[in-house]
C-alpha cells in the first residue's frame, strides 16, 4: 500500500510545476508579442492553482496524461496573427523540452555522484523524483504537439494550413474536438503506438544523462 502511494504522490511535485511552467509560458510568449489578456489574468505565473484543470490533472494522476487550464489568448492584439500565435502555441511544449533536458542533466550528474546505489532505499526517492520530472515533461510536451484541438499542436497546424486546408474541416475538427481527442488516445493506446512513442521520446531525453557517466 505504501509503495503505491508512494507512486502516486512523488510525480506530484514534476506535474504542478511542468503544468505551471508550460502555461506560463503561453502567457509570457503571449505577452511578448503584444498580447497582454493572460497576463491580466495573472497566468505568467509558477503558481499552479493558477493554471490547475481539476479532471486534466485527475488524468494525469490515473492515466498518465492530462492538461492545465488553457491560456486566454486574442490574437487581434498581435502584429502577426498567424505566426505570433504558432510561436505562442509552441512556447508551452517547448518549455517542457527545455525542461526534460534540464532534468535529465540532472539525474545524469546525480548518477556520476551516487553511483550504483541510485536504487537503494537512500536514494530512491530523489530517484524517482527526477525520473517523474523527465516524464511528466516529455509527455507534456509529446501530448500537446498533437495536431487535435485544443491541444497547442492544432493551432500550430492550423496556422500553416488554413490558405491549404477548406475551412470546414477545421470547423469540423474544432466542433467535435473532444470525441476526436478521446478516439484519437484511445487508438494510439489501443495499437500502443502512443505508449512506444513516449518510450522512444523519454529513452531520447534519459540518453543526455549518459554524457556524463
Amino acid at each position: 500500500m505504501n509503495s503505491i502511494l508512494l507512486s502516486y504522490l512523488l510525480p506530484l511535485p514534476a506535474i504542478l510545476f511542468s503544468l505551471s511552467v508550460h502555461e506560463a509560458a503561453h502567457a509570457w510568449m503571449a505577452n511578448k508579442l503584444g498580447d497582454p489578456t493572460s497576463k491580466n489574468l495573472g497566468r505568467i505565473s509558477l503558481d499552479p492553482f493558477k493554471h490547475l484543470d481539476p479532471l486534466g490533472f485527475l488524468c494525469f494522476l490515473l492515466l498518465g496524461f492530462g492538461w492545465a487550464k488553457p491560456v486566454l489568448v486574442n490574437s487581434r492584439n498581435f502584429k502577426n496573427a498567424r505566426r505570433d500565435d504558432t510561436l505562442t502555441s509552441l512556447a508551452g511544449p517547448t518549455s517542457n523540452i527545455i525542461l526534460a533536458i534540464i532534468s535529465a542533466v540532472v539525474f545524469g550528474i546525480y548518477l556520476k555522484i551516487v553511483g550504483t546505489n541510485y536504487l537503494m532505499n537512500n536514494y530512491y526517492i530523489i530517484t524517482k523524483l527526477i525520473l517523474s520530472f523527465i516524464t511528466v515533461n516529455v509527455v507534456l510536451a509529446v501530448f500537446n504537439l498533437m495536431p487535435i484541438p485544443p491541444l497547442d499542436g492544432y493551432h500550430v497546424f492550423k496556422n500553416i494550413f488554413i490558405r491549404k486546408i477548406p475551412m470546414n474541416v477545421f470547423m469540423f475538427l474544432e466542433r467535435y474536438s473532444l470525441y476526436i481527442l478521446v478516439a484519437v488516445i484511445f487508438i494510439l493506446n489501443y495499437t500502443y503506438i502512443l505508449t512506444d512513442l513516449m518510450s522512444w521520446a523519454i529513452n531520447l531525453v534519459l540518453n543526455i544523462s549518459s554524457l556524463f557517466l
